[in-house]
């Protein structure tokens, strides 16, 4: 199975599992970010308390 499909099968079940809403539902989606770590900058702060 590759990625993808198992990334599409996920997120049908979570999905599936709001669904039949006791609302009506007009639109439902799944979103995913944030594959790849951004690097991690450290930039000089001052002190508060000296």
């Amino acid at each position: 199975m590759s990625d993808r499909e198992h990334l599409r099968r996920l997120g049908r079940d979570l999905i599936g599992s709001v669904l039949p809403s006791p609302k009506c539902v007009r639109l439902v989606g799944v979103t995913l970010s944030n594959f790849q770590a951004a690097p991690v900058e450290r930039l000089g702060q001052p002190a508060l308390i000296g």
